[in-house]
């Protein structure tokens, strides 16, 4: 079998009966549901026009140059390209992301009553990984252009799983260590030197998120609100390679819904005789398809020798109740119910049009002042070249031509007249001053149209609108301010309809699939092995956040946060203040604190900044304790032996004397003795008489 068997043809009317409640449906049916969507919404497309307005505006945007001569001669006119519509989405497109990319993260958590300021961190890290991984600016870059230049930007998200490989690095053997009398040497050996790679294959889940071209999206005709979530239905149209197939199909293998053919089945589609490819849809082929323009070949057209590089159609059609996939039109593998409950793809707007899902851009705002503006200066640019060029004069002879005379540059006229003598140079007319004033003013009507004042966004204020505000800060603010209030809405639009919804789609992904060993190894590697080891998934995965983009006003946040940070710190200084915190039980979190000041500076390393103690430290910390307290009790001995030391001598001289006094009290008593009894004063005793 060597092409995929042809479906049944598609009913005129698909009966009820065949479409249950829950949105299921048979192959077939979903097969005619797909096929007469698809119609409908390239039809509307066509009819409406939109296809050939897509067209002028790439036209307009690559202003390819154009070719024209001199009538009657081989001389170019002027043909002078004008890039209006380029410069002034060059102008904004930049301005606008780098914006809200201004700093990484780009977006700001805040916490509610389920959540912590810890929580919120643990968010940031997931998230911000993931942006990375996804490439999330350069999508959103993409998206902005087309929204810019086409007036509609149109987002898809999915999700899916990978197979990831990681390699650590590890010695093949220690180093030899050589033990001295004093010190011990360590000998770098040979397998010392050298290292083994360890591979741990895990199987990785990750969110997705994609940029669309406006031409390979197919929205539903009747949607009347720029929002692409309210449409009934949306079809993607993708051509996959023979490899993207079976890789599709491998993935998807054994899943509800699925039905998808074998490798050899699908290897042989592209074999000889080959399944033909499907061709590109209507508005995608009125614009690949033209010869003046740069593009890359058309998406349905061979490309190399390898046989599995041939490329087939492949539609994918989302409603709020079905996913749908087709092959080439015939083959249904995939009919499953929406695992998601919404229709999967954003979109951004420039200028909403009433009652109607696409807006309009910078192309078909510009266009015209555009147009003006290089038909203008061609004109100009031809009379200036006949002034330099001018055609000659001269009289008439008997002779009459036989045709009609052109006028060119440096041609020579016959006339009736005298010519001054036979000859001279015709009088043209100059071009007018006007015409520099209009050419002014056409330009800078294109800025106020689209926003792209040059004056702010290149920082000069010089040419026919100059003006002097920007020399003094009041003006430059002023307008600075006026500047951006243009570009406000669609800015607010690509927020709230496709970076703030993908934030919260992107919570409930990952609450919802990805694992807590995951989670605990984004955070490893971003905050290191001991804080992912404390993980705990439970108050993550209950924690409710508020998520708000840093971007146009929302900068203003920030600023006043840096502002007031400094006077808070210095008020949780005050010894009062947590004297009177800590007798009504509270304190100041000092390390909180740190944060927040490194995540208003834009440092990334405070978790290395303020971290827990290591062996090492915590055994000094305790020597350091001890030999405080040694020393501390050495001086309390000291201040003991100075109070018995003074007790001692204080009881010293009280015994002295006392004893002084019993030995006077003694001499008293000797001295009066022997007048008591031998009545003479001072007379000797008994022996001493005798």
């Amino acid at each position: 079998m060597a092409l995929i068997p042809q479906a049944p043809p598609i009913p005129a009317v698909i009966p009820v009966a065949k479409i249950k409640s829950s949105g299921e449906v048979s192959n077939e049916t979903a097969l005619a549901i797909v096929t007469k969507d698809v119609r409908a919404a390239e039809d509307f497309i066509t009819i409406k026009q939109w296809q050939n307005r897509w067209k002028e505006i790439d036209y307009l945007y690559q202003s390819p140059r154009s070719y024209s001569v001199w009538e009657g001669s081989t001389t170019s006119e002027a043909n002078v390209q004008s890039f209006l519509v380029a410069r002034h989405t060059q102008s904004i497109v930049p301005g606008v992301m780098n914006t809200i990319f201004f700093q990484d993260p780009f977006f700001f958590l805040r916490t509610t009553p389920s959540s912590t300021q810890e929580i919120c961190r643990q968010k940031t890290v997931i998230y911000s990984s993931f942006f990375r991984e996804m490439e999330f600016e350069k999508t959103c870059w993409d998206g902005w252009f087309y929204t810019v230049l086409f007036g509609t930007g149109i987002f898809k998200w999915a999700e899916c799983y990978e197979t990831k490989t990681t390699v650590r690095y590890r010695r093949k053997a220690k180093p030899s260590v050589v033990k001295g009398k004093f010190s011990s040497i360590k000998l770098e050996t040979k397998d010392s030197k050298q290292f083994d790679a360890i591979e741990t294959t895990t199987e990785h889940w990750k969110p997705e998120f994609f940029h669309i071209p406006n031409d390979e999206v197919l929205v539903d005709p009747s949607l009347e609100v720029n929002d692409i979530r309210k449409a009934k239905f949306v079809g993607h149209v993708k051509f996959m390679t023979g490899y993207d197939l079976i890789e599709m199909c491998e993935e998807h293998r054994g899943e509800k819904g699925w039905t998808v053919p074998s490798e050899t089945e699908i290897r042989s589609w592209f074999d000889t005789p080959k399944e033909p490819t499907q061709g590109l849809s209507a508005p995608e082929s009125n614009i690949v398809q033209s010869q003046e323009l740069i593009h890359a070949q058309a998406r349905d057209l061979p490309v190399g020798g390898d046989p599995l590089m041939q490329v087939l159609k492949v539609i994918e059609h989302w409603t709020k109740k079905r996913k749908t996939v087709i092959v080439n039109g015939k083959l249904v593998v995939c009919n499953q119910k929406n695992p998601y409950g919404k229709i999967p793809f954003y979109s951004s707007h420039w200028w909403k049009i009433p009652k109607s899902f696409w807006s309009m851009g910078i192309g078909m705002l510009t266009g015209q002042n555009q147009l003006v503006d290089k038909g203008s200066r061609n004109a100009a640019l031809n009379m200036l070249s006949m002034l330099v060029n001018p055609p000659m004069l001269r009289k008439a002879t008997l002779n009459q031509p036989g045709q009609n005379i052109r006028l060119r540059r440096g041609s020579v006229l016959t006339v009736e007249d005298d010519v001054d003598k036979a000859f001279k140079v015709l009088e043209l007319p100059r071009v007018p001053p006007e015409l520099w004033t209009m050419l002014g003013n056409n330009e800078a009507a294109a800025e106020d149209d689209s926003g792209a004042d040059l004056r702010n966004v290149q920082g000069s204020t010089r040419g026919p609108g100059g003006t002097s505000q920007g020399r003094t800060a009041t003006g430059a603010s002023f307008l600075a301010s006026a500047n951006a209030n243009r570009i406000q809405g669609p800015v607010s639009i690509f927020v709230q309809n496709v970076l703030l919804p993908w934030f919260y789609d992107m919570d409930g992904l990952i609450n919802d699939a990805m694992s807590e060993d995951q989670m605990k190894e984004c955070l490893g590697e971003e905050l290191g092995k001991a804080y992912a080891d404390a993980f705990d998934a439970e108050p993550y995965l209950n924690g409710k956040t508020k998520f708000e983009v840093l971007a146009t006003q929302h900068l203003a946040a920030k600023r006043s946060m840096s502002q007031i940070l400094p006077i808070l710190s210095s008020i949780f200084e005050n010894q009062a203040l947590l004297q009177n915190l800590h007798q009504a039980g509270k304190t100041i979190d000092v390390v909180e604190l740190v944060s927040m000041w490194c995540e208003l500076s834009e440092f990334t390393n405070r978790y290395q900044l303020v971290r827990d103690l290591n062996e090492k430290e915590k055994a000094f910390m305790q020597q350091q304790a001890a030999q405080a307290g040694q020393a501390a009790a050495g001086k309390q001995m000291t201040i003991d032996d100075n109070k018995a030391r003074n007790t001692s001598d204080i009881n010293y001289e009280q015994n002295d004397s006392k004893a002084v006094q019993i030995a006077l009290r003694h001499s008293l008593e000797k001295a009066v003795e022997p007048e008591l009894q031998g009545g003479e004063p001072g007379g000797r005793y008994a022996a001493e008489q005798g």
